[in-house]
C-alpha cells in the first residue's frame, strides 16, 4: 500500500511538473507574441533538458507514460464537437479530411525519419563505446 501511494504521488508530481512547464511556456509565448505555440516551446525545452541529461528520464517517465496511455481521452472532445457541428463542417469536409490525412502522413514520415536517425546515432555511440573497451 505504501509503495502504491508513493507511486501515485510520484505520478501526480510529474504530471504537475509537466503541466507547469507547458503552462509557463504558453504564457511566455503569449506575452512575447511568438507565433510558435507555448506547448511546442515547452516540448522543445523538455527535449533539450532530457537530451542534455539535466533532467533524467526517470523524472518524467511515469507522468509521460500516463499521458500517452490516456491519450484517447484527449480526442473525445474534438470528436463530439465534430458530431455537434457537422452541419457547419460539412461544407468544408473534403478540405478538412484532406488536411488531416496529409498532416497525419507528414507526422508519420517525420517520426519515422527521426526514429531512424536516433537509432543510427545510438548504434554509432554504442559501437564507439565498444571500440573504446567500455
Amino acid at each position: 500500500m505504501k509503495i502504491r501511494a508513493i507511486s501515485l504521488l510520484r505520478l501526480l508530481f510529474q504530471l504537475a511538473l509537466l503541466c507547469l512547464l507547458f503552462v509557463a511556456c504558453d504564457h511566455l509565448a503569449a506575452a512575447r507574441h511568438w507565433l510558435i505555440p507555448g506547448s511546442v516551446i515547452g516540448l522543445g525545452i523538455l527535449l533539450l533538458l532530457l537530451w542534455s541529461r539535466i533532467l533524467p528520464e526517470r523524472a518524467v517517465s511515469d507522468g509521460a507514460g500516463w499521458l500517452l496511455g490516456e491519450l484517447l481521452l484527449f480526442f473525445i472532445p474534438p470528436v463530439i464537437s465534430i458530431i455537434k457541428y457537422w452541419s457547419l463542417i460539412r461544407a468544408d469536409a473534403l478540405t478538412v479530411a484532406a488536411t488531416v490525412v496529409v498532416g497525419t502522413m507528414l507526422v508519420l514520415a517525420g517520426t519515422a525519419w527521426m526514429v531512424e536517425r536516433m537509432f543510427n546515432l545510438e548504434k554509432r555511440l554504442h559501437a564507439r563505446q565498444l571500440s573504446r573497451g567500455g
